[in-house]
């Protein structure tokens, strides 16, 4: 059984290797390397919240009663693999939006069919913490190997090597995937792709309270994806040195998932989500004064807190609302929103935003951090004012 952990943990490793290599400077290659406008980055990479709702529909029809969750994902990877090396070369704004469309369809799938085969391969759900910390590192890694490679190789033209190791991570995700334990379709698995107990659930106000909480962070989320590498260039970091310091994000992501169990018990989720909303508006609010280096730093550092303390507590908080028949279509509902709505919004908002406020010949920052900012304290005002503060 310990060969299965380590097995689990590589998959989750590899997993979230294949978007630590390139998602975190993705602005930086559309927006610098390739020469596209704002609004075009922006259209570019709001083509994620597509397979979100594609998504669910593939999960309920499709897997484990067609074709097996394990085969599926392996076959994901791989046309994953063959897009994002497409992707390396191409030049054209619309070639590269409809491969990008086609590469998020393929990969969108893959983070909820990993965490399912984990689940199925493990002793228990108990050491799935212990698992999934490895994705965090395996973003990590990937991010400095990339840097490395970076420092290695001067010039603007390694840049697609980013890509080039996320394709490679997919192809060893289908060697893993396929050395799992085969698994026998379920042809008579009942389907249901949002039940009426999910939206029984919804209709509750504390979760259409949570839901709107949600949206208006994730939109600001979207403005620190697509911004934070392009501030750090702006600022005078080196290309090779971005993916380093944006790393620092992941440190405490590592630390809070081993003690966020214990600070929910302690805590009230009120009092965690106001924590978090407040380290968010910090943290944009550094971006936006763009003082000393270390302060800026600083404000990278905060990532793994927030997204710990607001959107893995917020799982958890919805979680506590749902029994068995409602909590798989809770929880599509919840990645529509985070992923799908927001992520919408959010890249399409940051786009026009680079676009219509420039100072010289480059991105007005003052005005961008402005503007996640305000959708940040709009969720920490409605969140204080209408959550109540015991638990679910």
């Amino acid at each position: 059984m310990k060969t299965r952990k380590i097995h689990l943990s590589l998959l989750m490793f590899f997993q979230l290797g294949v978007v630590g290599s390139f998602l975190p400077i993705i602005s930086i290659y559309l927006k610098n390397y390739l020469n596209f406008t704002g609004i075009e980055v922006g259209v570019i990479l709001s083509v994620s919240a597509i397979p979100s709702i594609i998504a669910p529909f593939i999960s309920a029809w499709v897997v484990d009663r067609i074709i097996t969750s394990r085969r599926f994902l392996a076959y994901c990877h791989g046309f994953a693999a063959i897009a994002i090396t497409f992707i390396s070369i191409e030049q054209s704004f619309t070639l590269v939006l409809m491969t990008y469309l086609l590469y998020m369809i393929a990969l969108v799938p893959t983070f909820a069919l990993v965490n399912a085969l984990v689940f199925q391969n493990s002793e228990s759900g108990a050491t799935f913490g212990s698992i999934r910390v490895w994705g965090t590192v395996g973003w990590i890694v990937a991010g400095w190997f990339v840097s490395l490679i970076w420092k290695l190789t001067e010039g603007p033209d390694n840049m697609p090597f980013a890509l080039w190791l996320s394709a490679l991570f997919s192809i060893i995700m289908v060697i893993l995937t396929v050395k799992l334990p085969k698994l026998p379709l379920e042809k008579e698995k009942a389907v249901s792709l949002i039940p009426k107990d999910a939206f029984a659930v919804l209709m509750r106000p504390e979760v259409v309270l949570l839901f709107v909480i949600v949206f208006l962070s994730a939109c600001a989320d979207k403005f620190y994806l697509y911004g934070s590498p392009l501030f750090l260039k702006n600022i005078g970091i080196d290309k090779d040195n971005i993916l380093l310091i944006l790393s620092l994000g992941q440190f405490p992501e590592i630390i809070m998932l081993f003690a966020l169990s214990r600070m929910i018990k302690k805590f009230n989720f009120k009092s965690i989500f106001i924590m978090a909303l407040s380290l968010q508006i910090f943290r944009f609010l550094l971006f936006w004064i763009n003082g000393p280096v270390v302060l800026t730093f600083f404000g990278v550092s905060l990532n793994g807190f927030i997204y710990s303390l607001f959107y893995t507590a917020a799982m958890i908080y919805l979680d506590e609302f749902t029994d068995k028949k409602s909590r798989s279509g809770v929880h599509q509902l919840f990645s529509l929103v985070y992923v799908g709505a927001a992520g919408l919004l959010g890249n399409l908002l940051a786009g026009w935003t680079a676009d219509n406020f420039v100072m010289g010949n480059s991105l007005n920052f003052h005005v961008f951090w402005i503007v996640p900012t305000a959708f940040s304290l709009l969720a920490l005002i409605i969140l204080a004012v209408f959550m109540k503060g015991q638990r679910a």
